[in-house]
């Protein structure tokens, strides 16, 4: 404990250094015992401490957890040192809950900053372990499930497995109810409380909610979502970034609402059609209304997200969300050439590759898309749509082209490019936007997923491979029909056969190998019957 003083006094690192070899030793194992150990241990943990201070080895904080742990355990309940000993276990456990905790923060805002979404699972990885290591009295607890909750959201988006999803949405409910346990200090002249880890929270929880009824499309969750989106911009309004970041989340859910609730009008009219056919048109003019009232409210938020933005990137992010929440309520020419002004300035700002690249990039075709089939069909304009095909399909072929991009993303740009070109007259063009969607199919159900995701992303993609196997047979291409109709059935299939190989001859050449492959196939065979 000398040495850690005169460290404090002189800052020396050879103190720390030399203050750690003494209390390793003091603390080897002697039979018995010595009769002070549960102190030395106490004392090493400190040392431990201060050298994980300065050097930052994480194999510093498990010795000081651990000698801080045993020393916990050695001293007897009348040890009128064992606050201390627990309290440098606290400090130890915090310490390492901080560093695991910012290691997970960092990485997502790596994540976001380059688009590497390698880099998630570390994220994930961290975040769970602060969560393990956080001590029952820790304030920041919160901060460790937030984080933890964006980084599984963010891996979802990419890869598609739905158990992060249903983890995001709810590691951000505990993280919610935790910062709301908690009397935070006031803020400002009013003298009121300090409200940014809430906000921070309701941000985090109404996107992981948002991107749920994406794929779920239940009203339920479009409402929940949309409420806590309110109550999220309603507190960021002294904060302009915040206040942006959840006029966005916002809009986009009003705009998810819009699209999904076809099931609740669905279930109206079947829940009034036995009495009677008028009440069942009344259900779908009020389910109409309310979801033009919400696209309405997406598009007018949306510009006020744009208006709030203060850094270029993030203007262009909302930019991209003004640009799909025109397109989703396309009342007419106007909302058209205004969504596509917007997705064109997004992607020059947005960096290439990246996810909100691709989608400001497929905005831009799917505008032009629909200016293309709202024009006059006279031979007048005929060289004209011609050009507003071409480019549509230039950009829907260069998501396409994007191996960063996630897979369900460029799935969609190939089969909405397909489609176009088929209405426009151009087969073989449909053709090869079909079978470059057939062949991504592989990769939105790789087998790295559960078996109940990989079987959820084909589902929703029922005709992809028939469209496909279609267009090869307008072309009188039979064979490539056949080819194209059983790569889009045996995706599964294929995957379960690639499990089956032998491995005698690699088992007698490299054996370690081969176990290794037999360990991954098992764990693999297990997701599937798991």
């Amino acid at each position: 404990m000398a040495l850690l003083s005169l460290y404090e006094a002189h800052r020396r690192p050879t103190d720390l250094k030399e203050a750690l070899a003494i209390a390793r030793e003091a603390t080897g194992y002697r039979t018995p015992p010595h009769p002070q150990q549960a102190l030395h241990l106490s004392n090493r943990c400190s040392a431990a401490l201060a050298n994980f201070d300065v050097f930052a080895d994480p194999d510093l904080l498990d010795e000081a957890i651990t000698a801080a742990t045993e020393a916990v355990d050695r001293a007897s309940p009348d040890d009128p040192d064992l606050a201390l000993y627990q309290s440098n276990l606290t400090a130890a456990r915090t310490q390492r809950f901080a560093m695991l905790t910012d290691r997970c923060r960092a990485t997502v805002e790596d994540v976001l900053l380059t688009g590497r979404s390698d880099l998630l699972s570390s994220a994930v990885a961290d975040g769970r372990a602060a969560i393990e290591a956080a001590p029952e009295t820790e304030p920041r607890r919160w901060v460790a499930r937030s984080n933890t909750s964006h980084a599984l959201r963010l891996r979802y988006e990419a890869v598609g497995e739905d158990a992060d999803l249903d983890d995001a949405v709810e590691l951000a409910r505990e993280a919610l109810a935790l910062v709301r346990e908690v009397s935070w200090p006031t803020s400002g002249d009013l003298q009121e409380p300090a409200r940014g880890p809430e906000l921070s929270c309701l941000i985090n929880l109404s996107a992981a909610l948002m991107t749920r009824f994406f794929v779920t499309s239940r009203p339920d969750h479009g409402d929940e979502a949309v409420a806590l989106c309110r109550q999220a911009a309603a507190l960021a309004q002294a904060d302009s970034g915040l206040r942006a970041v959840t006029l966005s989340n916002l809009a986009g859910t009003l705009q998810a609402r819009a699209r999904g609730p076809r099931h609740s009008t669905q279930n109206a009219e079947r829940a009034v059609r036995a009495e009677s056919a008028e009440h069942s048109v009344n259900a779908e003019g009020h389910a109409e209304a309310a979801r033009r009232r919400d696209l309405d409210e997406a598009v007018q938020v949306c510009r006020r997200a744009v208006e709030a933005a203060d850094k270029p990137l993030d203007r262009a992010v909302y930019r991209a969300n003004l640009a799909n929440a025109l397109l989703a309520r396309a009342t007419g020419p106007a909302d058209t050439d205004e969504a596509i002004e917007n997705a064109r300035r997004a992607v020059q700002d947005l960096p290439k590759g990246g996810t909100e690249w691709a989608i400001a990039t497929a905005n831009i075709a799917t505008a032009l898309s629909a200016r293309w089939q709202a024009g006059p069909a006279d031979q007048e304009r005929q060289a004209e749509g011609d050009e507003v095909v071409t480019e549509a399909c230039g950009h829907w072929r260069a998501v396409v082209a994007a191996a960063t991009v996630a897979p369900a993303v460029r799935v969609a740009a190939a089969r909405d490019a397909s489609v176009l070109a088929a209405r426009a007259g151009g087969p073989g063009t449909a053709l090869a936007f079909a079978a470059d969607a057939v062949d991504l199919l592989p990769l939105l159900a790789w087998q790295g997923l559960r078996w109940n995701s990989r079987v959820g992303h084909l589902t929703r993609l029922p005709s992809l491979a028939t469209d496909a196997a279609a267009l090869a047979a307008g072309v009188d291409s039979p064979r490539r029909a056949l080819v194209l109709a059983e790569h889009g059935r045996a995706v599964l299939w294929s995957q379960l056969l690639d499990l089956r190989g032998d491995l005698g001859a690699l088992e007698r050449t490299a054996p370690g190998l081969a176990g290794r492959l037999a360990e991954i196939r098992d764990q693999l065979d297990h997701q599937v019957t798991s």
